[in-house]
């Protein structure tokens, strides 16, 4: 047995392919043992880790459907708190620990069974407003809510959480997987490479991206749009392109392996991710692309859009423009083409900015910090 204090880290899923920044966190923690506490395991090969225990239903429709109902419920399955119960009696943990709201709704059990600190952390998509009623007893009961900017600080507030739980948390990448590459003039022969890199949902905005690289492609002939990528806007996404007669500049790859990202950018000269907030209110917390991207000293383009102002320096990492502005966006990448000069000096502040706020190291120690303190 080990002779750490162990943290059982909650989620539905473990894990998700869009949820790189869970397992960043969780396998960068040193100075406690983590315990992995969910209902179902996906893409293992890709998030591979020691200590999962999983919800054991044999049969695959019947966990679906029990997964299903325990989101949709503010009530536990008495089979899965049972299960959960089991573990952190059985394997003395010491902190709870929740990603995302609503898990933090289905795991309050725990806070109330065994008396342990309980912490839950948001991420953007659930903090939506019409989720208020949801989460009143998570916030009078939970001891500390994590959250990943100053702005989702201000909302989870509006929801009626109070302010003095509440802690900024930024989320970190590994600055030495996303190396620094400075950004250099190119000749006249070459074509200035931009980048896009998320999902294809609403909140990413690819779409005002798509028709901003068409309104400089008319001005620009050396440019092209490289779209990494998937969801549910696919077709929707394929037509624009079309439509715009784009195929042969811009290059849809899909889903491409995370490993492979950091080269993909290292390679590119400009990231665009205009995110918006969707029609159902589901909202960024902080965008990692912009992030990992400034790591690598990438000029980006993005929006005044939820916590991207706390982690973008407008004018001197990269622009922001307003939510939906296709003239303001293709206004930035048409500087930042005729001016090859501000790549390097805008590379150079991001990598700082990332360095100092954004690095998963410097992030997990002010973690482990708190974990400490609670459990002492």
């Amino acid at each position: 047995m080990s002779s750490k204090n162990r943290i059982a880290c909650v989620r539905y899923t473990f894990l998700p392919l869009v949820e790189t920044f869970v397992y960043e966190e969780i396998k960068n923690i040193r100075r406690f043992e983590l315990i992995i506490l969910c209902i179902d395991t996906r893409n293992l090969d890709r998030f591979p880790y020691k200590n999962i225990r999983s919800f054991p239903i044999l049969s695959t429709p019947t966990k679906k459907f029990n997964t299903l109902f325990f989101k949709i419920t503010r009530h536990n399955l008495p089979s899965v708190s049972s299960f959960f119960s089991r573990i952190v009696k059985s394997e003395d943990v010491q902190l709870v620990r929740a990603y995302f709201g609503v898990t933090g709704v289905m795991a309050l059990f725990l806070k109330r069974r065994f008396g342990i600190p309980y912490v839950t952390s948001f991420h953007g998509c659930d903090t939506r407003r019409q989720l208020s009623w949801l989460y009143k007893e998570l916030f009078k009961e939970g001891d500390l809510f994590l959250v990943r900017s100053k702005q989702m600080m201000y909302d989870l507030k509006e929801m009626g959480c109070p302010i003095e739980k509440i802690r900024v948390q930024h989320t970190g990448v590994d600055v030495t997987r996303f190396s620094f590459h400075e950004r250099k003039p190119i000749t006249k022969s070459e074509k200035v490479r931009v980048l896009f890199v998320g999902r294809f949902v609403e909140k990413k905005g690819l779409q005002y991206a798509i028709k901003a690289f068409a309104k400089t492609k008319k001005v620009h002939k050396n440019i092209t749009f490289t779209i990494i990528g998937d969801g549910p806007l696919r077709n929707e996404i394929q037509r624009l392109v079309q439509k715009l007669g784009l195929s042969t500049d811009i290059h849809l790859l899909g889903w491409r392996p995370h490993s492979e990202i950091p080269s993909r950018m290292i390679n590119s000269h400009i990231l665009i991710q205009p995110s918006v907030t969707a029609t159902n209110g589901d909202k960024e917390g902080t965008t990692n692309v912009l992030i990992e991207a400034q790591a690598t000293g990438m000029p980006v383009i993005s929006t005044f859009h939820a916590g991207i102002p706390e982690a973008v320096l407008n004018g001197q990492s990269g622009y922001l423009v307003k939510e939906k502005d296709v003239d303001g966006l293709s206004e930035k990448l048409d500087i930042l083409i005729e001016n090859p000069g501000l790549w390097a000096e805008f590379g150079k502040t991001g990598r700082k900015l990332v360095e100092d706020e954004f690095n998963i190291h410097k992030q997990v120690a002010k973690l482990e910090k708190l974990y400490a303190e609670m459990v002492a």
